[in-house]
Formats: C-alpha cells, sequence, structure tokens
C-alpha cells in the first residue's frame, strides 16, 4: 500500500505463526510519559492516520471479513470512505522514536470500516476524552481542553469538526463496551478483563455525554 508506518508481513512460520517485523521505538503502554499528550504528538499521529487511510484505499479486501463493526450507525461525515481500518489506534498501539510517532502495532482487529470510525476511536484516546481525574491517572493532567485538541486533531487529519463527531465516539464506546461483554462469556480471563474496565469505560462515556450537550 505504499504505508510505512506499518510492521512488514513475512508470512508464517513452520508453526503456521504469523512473522511480522520488529519496530524499534517505544510503545505508549500504561502511564505515557508526558510529551506523548503534547500538541505536536497529536498533529503528527493525525497525519500518520491520514497517510494510512489513504493508502488503504488501495488495497481491495476480501469478501468476507471476520469482524463487522456497527459503521451504519455512525452519522454521515463529507468525503468518509469504507477502507480497512485499524480499528484500535490509541497510544498502547503506537511506536515512537525520538518522541515521534514511527508506527502503529497490533493489527489483529484491523477490518473494512469508514475512515470516521477509526477517527472516533482515536478521538477518544488521543485527545484523550477522558475525564480530568482519568486524564491525571494517564499523565494526561496538562490537556485542559479536549475539545479544542479534538478540533485540531480533526483539522490536520483533514475532515471539518462538526457536532456529531462526538455522537461518533460514544457510539464507538458503545460498540466497545458491547464486544467486550459478549468476550466476557469466552474464559475467566476475559471476564476480569471486563469486570476491570467496565467502570472506567461507563465513566468515559459519561464524561463525553457531557460534552455531547455543550456547543461543539
Amino acid at each position: 500500500m505504499g504505508f510505512d508506518g506499518a510492521p512488514r508481513s513475512f508470512g508464517t512460520d513452520a508453526e503456521g505463526l504469523h512473522v511480522v517485523e520488529y519496530l524499534e521505538g517505544q510503545v505508549a503502554t500504561g502511564r505515557p510519559p508526558s510529551w506523548v499528550w503534547s500538541d505536536d504528538v497529536l498533529v503528527a499521529v493525525a497525519r500518520l492516520i491520514r497517510r494510512f487511510h489513504d493508502a488503504a484505499v488501495t488495497f481491495i479486501p476480501p469478501a468476507e471479513w471476520r469482524t463487522a463493526p456497527p459503521i451504519e450507525r455512525l452519522p454521515p461525515f463529507p468525503a468518509d470512505s469504507k477502507v480497512v481500518c485499524h480499528n484500535d489506534l490509541a497510544p498502547w498501539n503506537t511506536v515512537f522514536s525520538g518522541r515521534r510517532p514511527r508506527g502503529f502495532i497490533d493489527w489483529d482487529s484491523a477490518a473494512p470500516a469508514t475512515r470516521s470510525w477509526d477517527l472516533a476511536f482515536a478521538l477518544w484516546h488521543w485527545v484523550p476524552l477522558y475525564s480530568v481525574e482519568r486524564r491525571q491517572e494517564v499523565g494526561a493532567a496538562d490537556v485542559t481542553d479536549p475539545r479544542a485538541r479534538a478540533r485540531r486533531f480533526l483539522r490536520t487529519y483533514g475532515s471539518p469538526p462538526q457536532e456529531g463527531w462526538i455522537d461518533a465516539v460514544l457510539l464507538r464506546q458503545e460498540a466497545t463496551c458491547e464486544e467486550l461483554s459478549e468476550r466476557a462469556y469466552a474464559s475467566a480471563r476475559a471476564r476480569s478483563l471486563w469486570h476491570r474496565a467496565r467502570s472506567g469505560l461507563e465513566a468515559e462515556m459519561a464524561f463525553v455525554s457531557g460534552l455531547a450537550r455543550e456547543p461543539w
């Protein structure tokens, strides 16, 4: 696709395991350093996502895919199009080199969706659209105006900021809750993950719901 922000695939090994390139750098897991939440990084991530989506337009996916995101529930956006999306664009899946985003890893959830489906998830976790308390927990205490950062992210990507983006994030959050609750039936580990994540997700949804009641 001409996109260098993802590990190259080397096929499968003798045991049938998928072998991919190792992207050297720092991954922003856990409580990332404060520079991860800088405006410069936010802009660089938006540009990297745009390059990925533009490259993905040239890829023709197979007729069937193992996942089917409920993108029909999203509000329409200008110039929205269906592409193969990462579906988990967040700091914990981003590799940094010299405090700049180099690429994205963990493509297990990749599937055809719309650009806005991917962007809604990225807005949620890159702005981040968290409460003040949650922003402090992840080292983003300096983020005092999430709406301004969301507008900057969207302008950098090339999608006009508008009221519907808050609704899109809410739908993306609801879909994440549904997915985790469905997975909870699969194993004890999945149930534990859901129980740990549930209260945090509900708090983040409440925060975004509050944003939806304010002018953009």
